[in-house]
């Protein structure tokens, strides 16, 4: 074959597809507004790269790089990081303090420090601060606003950042301040966020599948709108002299006219897109408009497999179909389709789950072959929907005459609506899957929570500032008992044994209810188990300069004549046991403040304040009182209160896939609307005719409805049925039970039908326009 005639048959395709007349030019514009919907999300999905490696670039942009200075603090600027949260968002603090006034580096895209007292804010952290909603956040961030964080040190547009200025007490030796060299840590070709876990490359895989099978659905049925038409004019072709493999590359050259136009508009409304998108949060993220750029591997993936799958599904759809002379084989009864392979493909997806349940869910292998299962069960749901819905179509009789002319097309075409719902199925399938195990696992921990009601929530405490955080916490109405101790190393006198006593220092107030002791008075000592120190011999405390051979002797005790036995009490419910930064657990020696007079004032405390029913907001408060002394505290929230920070987490988790499923499920809809619309084009001859005879325009109205009804109802039971499948397999390699969260399940397929009642809804227009008797007559 002469390269001159395939250059001349395709643009024979060219002239049909932009030349046609008006039906062409209807045909081109539904075409192409489909194919731009999909590039969009594809060229979304490829700028993820770009995403995450320009956002932790800017994250680790102002990232302290530090020296230790092992007690010294010499001339320079000092700082420290503290990454809390608010109501589950990170709140990233950075406290800063230069010693002198002279040369010291500067964050990046400032021009000073902030001084004592002063605060720089990220604008969604100042956004945060001047509404109702961060009313519990306010008390941290008293000081005067001095700036605004650039974007060059924000990750997102809604990040919570913020430079503080601090006091000299930042460089005490008893805080963890160290000395700063510089800002910003260098990124590797990862983009330095280290190696993420397993199960989180399965969930973010599975994502993935999930919404782009959808999309390339969509990208195969755009390529078959106007397909009737389209046989009969080569059908024409064939009249005139072109054979069968002249009249395919004519019609591929159709489908990739479509293909590129729609490339072209849908990189236009990309574009424009990410502009309007910027500061909006999606999937629990937002985006700054110059992250969302391709990166040359993915935009290059997307302009060939556009026009490749609209290419392919042409190519597919003309393959059981024979365009000859004096007509189109298709129009005649269609075949049947075949089961056995569309079965071997689900059995193939269930075959590599099942497998994976016999290995390490932590295992990377694993997560490749959960995903590779995942992706060929979603494959087969809307590869297994033409051959039910054709099954189903052909087996229904009777019924009111719109019920009769939806059955009816269903069974001339079944696959056309099939292949469009089986997009809505996909995402409804990946949906409820993803949320099953989901709410399995947040259930499981709430099982796994204490019976008791209250919480103890631990906070490492610079003993200089003891006294006000008590007095603080005394005040805050969540907060019932405190206990304050302290816990010190204590070596046998003039020895080099690097085996010593942990000594714990509390009132007798906090030691009864710690120990079995139920008589206590100050100056008293107590030994536990396993004591290395002998009553009344002398001790000295240590501070280690590397190792417990090298040491620097802080202080001196003489243990008492007298250590009375004792044992610790079982931990308080909610508290486990070993918890907290000086657990009494550790503790072999427990003395009362009079027992050890002369305690380094360096040794720092450990607060346990205890707390009935927490509840988010709580937690808030008791942090606030904390706030006066940012880098003098520091808080674990342990128990409940580490329950309420994972199912914050939870939440956001499975509200971003809610979104992420009502956004696919709208880019579905629209490929429905499409198609409608494409019906209602090629069907309006017989539509006018069948008005003109006295057949309501509702009758039509609803007639289209059905059509697209009945696949949807085969498509939701498919994903209910499919999608629980997939769930109690991943539950499975959790050993895990299954439950069923039906309320999710049900506002999932309740979309699904809000979806086919707005197409419908949408097409009556431009089905009273169609059925006109003058668009008869210009027949």
């Amino acid at each position: 074959m002469r390269v001159g005639q395939w250059v001349n048959d395709l643009a024979i395709g060219v002239r049909l597809a932009i030349g046609g007349g008006r039906s062409a030019m209807v045909r081109l514009a539904l075409g192409t507004i489909g194919v731009a919907v999909a590039v969009v999300a594809l060229l979304g999905a490829a700028s993820t790269t770009t995403v995450l490696e320009d956002s932790q670039q800017r994250r680790t942009a102002d990232e302290l790089v530090t020296t230790r200075t092992d007690g010294q603090r010499p001339a320079g600027l000092y700082g420290w990081t503290d990454k809390g949260s608010f109501r589950g968002e990170e709140v990233v603090v950075t406290y800063l303090y230069a010693t002198a006034a002279g040369d010291h580096p500067l964050p990046p895209g400032t021009d000073r420090l902030p001084g004592p007292g002063e605060v720089v804010l990220s604008p969604a952290l100042a956004r945060l601060l001047d509404s109702p909603q961060g009313e519990l956040l306010r008390p941290r961030f008293t000081g005067k606003r001095v700036g605004e964080l650039p974007k060059v040190v924000l990750g997102e547009p809604t990040s919570l950042k913020a430079y503080v200025g601090a006091d000299a007490s930042l460089v005490d030796p008893s805080t963890s301040a160290e000395r700063v060299e510089r800002f910003g840590v260098a990124q590797g070709p990862g983009g330095g966020g280290g190696e993420r876990p397993p199960q989180l490359m399965l969930l973010a895989l599975l994502g993935a599948v999930v919404l782009l099978l959808p999309v390339f659905t969509f990208v195969a049925t755009t390529a078959r709108i106007a397909g009737a038409q389209r046989d009969r004019r080569l059908s024409a072709l064939r009249l005139v002299g072109s054979d069968s493999r002249q009249v395919h590359r004519i019609a591929a050259a159709e489908s990739l006219v479509s293909a590129v136009a729609g490339l072209v508009v849908g990189t236009a409304a990309f574009l424009v897109v990410r502009e309007l998108i910027e500061g909006v949060e999606l999937f629990g993220t937002s985006f700054y408009a110059s992250d969302l750029t391709p990166d040359l591997l993915g935009a290059s993936l997307v302009v060939l497999a556009v026009p490749a799958v609209s290419l392919l599904a042409t190519l597919a759809a003309l393959r059981r179909t024979i365009v000859e002379p004096l007509g189109v084989v298709r129009q005649g009864k269609p075949v049947r389709r075949r089961v056995w392979w569309r079965l071997l493909l689900v059995a193939a997806g269930v075959g590599l789950m099942v497998a994976a349940g016999s290995m390490d869910p932590d295992n990377t292998d694993s997560t490749t072959v959960v995903v590779l299962g995942s992706a060929l069960l979603l494959i087969g749901v809307p590869v297994m929907l033409p051959w039910l819905v054709e099954r189903v179509s052909g087996r229904i009789r009777g019924g009111a005459p719109s019920w009769q002319l939806a059955i009816r097309r269903l069974q001339l075409d079944s696959g056309t609506s099939a292949r469009v719902v089986g997009g809505i199925a996909v995402v409804l399938t990946g949906a409820i899957a993803l949320l099953t195990v989901l709410t399995v696992v947040a259930d499981q921990a709430r099982a796994e929570a204490p019976g008791s009601p209250s919480s103890t929530l631990l906070a490492s405490v610079d003993a200089k500032v003891l006294d006000d955080v008590l007095a603080r916490l005394a005040t805050t109405p969540a907060v019932g008992e405190v206990r304050a101790t302290r816990l010190v190393e204590a070596y046998p006198a003039g020895s080099g044994q690097s085996s010593p006593d942990s000594v714990l220092v509390a009132d007798c107030a906090v030691i009864t209810r710690l120990t079995t002791t139920r008589e206590c008075t100050d100056g008293q000592a107590f030994a536990v188990a396993g004591t290395v120190l002998r009553p009344g011999s002398p001790a000295e405390f240590r501070h280690s300069r590397g190792d417990r051979s090298d040491f620097e002797v802080v202080g001196t005790w003489t243990v008492p004549d007298r250590l009375d036995q004792t044992e610790l009490a079982p931990p308080a419910s909610g508290t486990a046991a070993g918890s907290g930064p000086a657990s009494s657990s550790r503790a072999t020696i427990i003395a009362t403040p009079g027992a050890i007079p002369d305690l380094p004032a360096d040794v720092g405390a450990t607060v346990q304040a205890q707390v009935d029913r927490p509840t988010a907001d709580q937690l808030e408060q008791i942090r606030n009182a904390f706030a006066a002394h940012p880098w003098q505290t520091f808080v674990y929230p342990g128990g409940p209160f580490e329950r309420i920070v994972e199912q914050q987490s939870m939440g956001a988790l499975q509200d971003a896939l809610y979104t992420g499923s009502t956004v696919t499920l709208l880019v579905a809809g629209l490929s429905l609307l499409v198609l409608a619309f494409e019906q209602i084009q090629e069907r309006r001859k017989p539509l006018a005719m069948l008005v003109a005879s006295g057949v309501g325009l509702g009758v039509l109205a609803r007639s289209l409805l059905w059509q697209v009804a009945v696949p949807i109802v085969l498509g939701v039971a498919v994903a209910v049925l499919t999608g629980l499948g997939m769930a109690t397999l991943v539950l499975r390699m959790l050993d895990l039970p299954l439950t069923v969260d039906w309320p999710s399940v049900a506002a999932l397929s309740g979309g699904a039908a809000l979806v086919t009642l707005a197409v419908t809804a949408m097409t009556l227009p431009f089905l009273r326009g169609v059925t006109k008797v003058t668009s008869l007559r210009a027949e």
